[in-house]
């Protein structure tokens, strides 16, 4: 439950503040400032099209943010990628990022749920996108592409994708550096060096290390703090012109973390006692704090490498891109997030996946654009296990679930478009994938082993249920058709029709040998491209409505992550993005999204409800609202917490994380001073709030983040001393939420305080 506390004054403010304009400023992604020899924008280019392209010539609603947008807004993680897309809905999972666009995603914490929006980096697919794999270091872009990607990327998503495009190294020597410094003891390095290896060949490198000391909050059980942690890593990018028609791109990456920020019970939610113990009613403690009798940590590992070859023939150009990743992560905490031992748990999650994708495109110039493609998917991802301790399972034992999921993925695909009328081209596209899952897992029980932050090594095994297996075969075709229109060299509409997939899934916590249904979208758009007076002002919009049928659904249960299907919802709704070079010094953007979400059919839905506000149902005993059945697990309201579960009806009810309106706003202004310059810059993003669960009661209320930054840039930007500062206003909100049944009840994570620092960056 979100909790936005703010003065209507210094909202109103920083708002006139920041002024109008878009996500998409394309500047060189080494040049912080926004100085150009005359007002006029930058032509952006993307590769929503799997070739790059002036964004303004695609029929496809994409939003762009360069590395200098990323800065002034301050987004440094790709949970904060909200700030400048206001589609998106981005939360830190217990494991993955739960990525949602316009209303439609999941929640996919469970190992081998993929995401209904679709992550990759230099378009490469991650299975498994964790929070802290994407500190936004050595970005050159980061492409949104909304609805339905079925077609031309490598993994079919339903609801979009996140498309990271790193810098991309040049035979000119740079080296850049930053060093930074923050409240709560936060020090903030990184820096990135490049140039010619050989003849035609380039290299850079990036590296960072970032340290948070002090915590956000304080576990006021154990009188330790939380909410801090640290990252490091590096990335590796090698380019070379093997010959006039050969071009090799290499590129491997490395990244460690840990991190310590607790779930706990959100403002004026309560959690109890396990049965065997007499009731007990507990408070939430600050939004930052906790009670827990644990230590939460979150640790994980990540690396991989990328294999490009481009291959120039008489026709075409022939492209293979190989792509590998392996990641682990352990994620301990207190189950029932309070100050009772009762419940403990361990996910020791891996996952592993390798890509190939061959890509044969039409050459520049060729009266007809096409490619056509294959692609394959080989991914792992499981729990090796997940464990629980506690008074709830029995003094000195351990249980163990052990989940693994594994996908092999096929498929071909093309696209083409043609001019079939004077200013009037037609794009028609289609895939046809096959998805071979399965899925193996058991449960043990055993004695608790003599490491008690690892109980499950050294554990000595009592009892192991059977093996559960499970297989099924998915297949589908998808589609894409697009009609746009030049009604001037600067002015364009189209309009779009398209199916997204999401292959069904096995649950893997614990493991259950029948699956979910695949999840299928039909997307209709309509939309428009423009640039005005000398491409001084950019204004894109479009108008969208999607039919989604078995939407997939995940709900939790003690840990126990339980997979459903909806029967059908819709998601309608415009965007609008603008942006204007005001003066050659002042850059103005604005992006927003009107959005309505719902569930058309969801007979079953899960429902459940604090124990106080049960009601009589029609059997006269107490019940969930919405359900039929009467309440059970944890029905005394003389303890705290939650009821189990039951199916209730969520027809017609909004979407999850899906906000009726949302914007994002900024601005960046150079004062010159000759070879020097001052730099100012804001983002201010409000969001209008949202349900977390199908139910609807549980709600992230309405909230603004306004974020600053003032530089001096000097002798042309070779050094920059910056101050910063983000969530200026002190916003409580939640990063993230779940209703969870049983005693424990409801737990939420908190997004950011107030941070503020300052920093100097290093340019040769």
């Amino acid at each position: 439950m979100g909790v936005v506390m703010q003065k209507k004054c210094s909202i109103a403010c920083a708002v006139l503040l920041a002024g109008t304009s878009t996500v998409g400023y394309a500047q060189s992604s080494s040049d912080a400032g926004v100085a150009t020899s005359s007002p006029q924008l930058e032509e952006i280019v993307v590769t929503a099209q799997r070739r790059e392209e002036k964004l303004q010539n695609v029929p496809v609603s994409v939003s762009v943010a360069s590395a200098a947008t990323l800065e002034s807004a301050g987004v440094t993680n790709i949970q904060a990628l909200t700030k400048v897309s206001p589609s998106l809905n981005i939360n830190p999972g217990q494991g993955p990022v739960e990525v949602f666009i316009r209303g439609i995603g999941n929640k996919n914490d469970a190992a081998g749920n993929e995401g209904s929006a679709a992550v990759y980096v230099d378009g490469v697919y991650v299975a498994r996108p964790t929070p802290e794999l994407f500190a936004f270091r050595g970005v050159e872009r980061v492409e949104v592409l909304k609805g339905p990607q079925g077609t031309l990327f490598g993994r079919n998503s339903s609801a979009g994708l996140v498309n990271i495009i790193t810098r991309t190294p040049t035979d000119v020597p740079t080296m850049e550096a930053s060093l930074g410094y923050g409240n709560y003891d936060t020090v903030d390095t990184s820096a990135y060096v490049s140039g010619g290896l050989a003849p035609n060949v380039a290299v850079g490198v990036t590296g960072f290390y970032s340290v948070q000391n002090r915590g956000w909050g304080r576990n006021v059980t154990l009188n330790e703090k939380v909410g801090f942690g640290r990252r490091w890593g590096g990335r590796v990018k090698l380019v070379a012109d093997v010959t006039d028609t050969t071009k090799v791109t290499l590129s491997a990456d490395y990244l460690k973390a840990y991190t310590n920020r607790a779930f706990d019970l959100p403002p004026g939610r309560t959690s109890g006692n396990p049965p065997y113990l007499p009731p007990m009613v507990y408070a939430a403690t600050g939004i930052y704090d906790t009670d827990a009798d644990t230590p939460y940590y979150f640790r994980t590992k990540s690396y991989s490498g990328m294999a490009r070859i481009e291959q120039d023939l008489s026709f075409a150009r022939l492209v293979s891109i190989s792509g590998y990743r392996k990641t682990t992560s352990y994620n301990a905490a207190d189950g029932d997030a309070g100050p009772v031992p009762s419940f403990q748990y361990q996910l020791d999650n891996r996952s592993e996946q390798f890509s190939e994708e061959l890509q044969l495109l039409s050459r520049a110039g060729s009266p007809i654009t096409w490619v056509a493609g294959l692609y394959y998917l080989d991914s792992k991802d499981g729990y090796y296990p997940v464990s629980f301790q506690g008074s709830d399972f029995g003094p000195g034992l351990t249980v163990n679930l052990f989940g693994e999921s594994k996908v092999k993925s096929y498929a071909g695909f093309g696209q083409a478009t043609a001019q079939i009328a004077n200013n009037l081209n037609l794009t028609i596209g289609a895939r046809y994938t096959v998805d071979k899952s399965k899925v193996f897992g058991f449960t043990t029980v055993g004695l608790v082993g003599p490491d008690p932050a690892h109980p499950v090594i050294g554990s000595t095994e009592i009892v192991r249920n059977p093996d559960v297996v499970g297989s099924k075969t998915f297949k589908k075709l998808t589609w894409r058709g697009a009609l746009d229109y030049k009604l001037a060299d600067d002015a364009m509409i189209y309009a779009s029709v398209s199916r997204g997939y999401k292959a069904g899934v096995f649950e893997t916590l614990p493991a259950n040998a029948v699956p979910i249904n695949p999840e299928t979208v039909d997307a209709y758009e309509i939309g428009f491209k423009s640039e005005m007076l000398d491409r001084r002002v950019r204004i894109n919009g479009s108008l969208f409505w999607s039919d989604i049928k078995n939407p997939q659904v995940s709900f939790i249960r003690q840990t126990f992550v339980a997979l459903a299907n909806a029967g059908s919802a819709r998601s309608r709704g415009a965007e609008l993005e603008l942006e204007l070079a005001a003066t050659k010094d002042l850059r103005l953007r604005f992006s927003g999204t009107y959005l309505d979400a719902k569930y058309r059919s969801f007979t079953g839905a899960p429902f459940n409800a604090p124990n106080t506000d049960l009601i009589t149902g029609p059997s006269g005993l107490p019940t969930v609202p919405g359900c039929v059945d009467p309440a059970t697990v944890n029905t005394n309201p003389a303890n705290g917490g939650n009821v189990d579960f039951c199916q209730g009806d969520a027809s017609g009810h909004r979407l999850p994380r899906a906000p009726k309106f949302a914007f994002s706003t900024g601005f960046d202004y150079r004062i010159p001073l000759g070879a020097d310059a001052i730099e100012l810059s804001s983002n201010v993003s409000y969001n209008d709030g949202f349900f977390w669960e199908p139910q609807n009661t549980t709600r992230q209320k309405s909230y603004f983040l306004v974020d600053a930054q003032i530089a001096y840039a000097i002798d042309d930007g070779k050094v920059r001393i910056r101050g910063w500062g983000r969530n200026l206003t002190r916003t409580k909100y939640y990063a993230n939420l779940y209703e969870q049944a049983g005693a424990t009840g409801a737990v939420g994570q908190a997004g950011a305080p107030r941070t503020y620092g300052v920093a100097v960056d290093f340019k040769f």
